[in-house]
């Protein structure tokens, strides 16, 4: 997997998913597939995290020959997993194919090597669109902000420091609401 900072975009197709391809956006990302939107920056460096961190069981550099057969063809006893793109501001392009046999997961690196993947870390990357979706209501520079109203009290600035209500009581806590 691609440094984090490096990836441009990444694919993911689920076997029971539709596919999510989400690009990177200057210092934010958009969902591409299947729907376009701006994608939540925060889940994004998660998910990304969270490819860095999969760790393998087993590499399997000679798999005996029944093994090799259920890895490398596909419908008998196993199913493609996940396929999953790391596309890299250079352009490059890597893909991983992991594949289900027998509840375990594999990735195939060449036709004699492969290796046991953590099903439970490769699980908990699978995101739907709806978990990558940017979240935020709406946006503002904080700065800019001169008033605000909260569970019926008002905020304003004196001599750009925040106050409470018309006795002018100081509110410095103010500023952290609004970062």
């Amino acid at each position: 997997v691609p440094p984090a900072d490096e990836i441009q975009s990444i694919e993911m197709i689920w076997s029971d998913l539709p596919a999510l391809k989400v690009e990177r956006k200057d210092k934010d990302w958009e969902m591409m597939t299947p729907l376009i939107t701006k994608a939540d920056t925060i889940e994004m460096n998660k998910l990304l995290g969270g490819w860095d961190q999969v760790r393998v069981v087993d590499f399997i550099d000679s798999p005996v020959p029944a093994l090799r057969q259920a890895l490398t063809e596909i419908g008998k006893g196993t199913t493609e997993y996940l396929k999953v793109r790391f596309a890299t501001k250079a352009n490059v392009v890597k893909e991983v194919v992991i594949l289900a046999n027998n509840n375990k997961l594999y990735a195939k690196f060449s036709a004699d090597s492969f290796a046991e993947l953590d099903k439970h870390q490769v699980d908990s990357l699978k995101r739907s669109p709806k978990d990558l979706q940017d979240r935020t209501m709406f946006t503002f520079v904080s700065a800019d902000v001169t008033e605000l109203l909260v569970d019926d009290r008002s905020y304003h600035k004196v001599d750009k420091r925040w106050v409470e209500g018309p006795a002018n009581k100081r509110a410095d806590y103010v500023q952290g609401m609004l970062v």
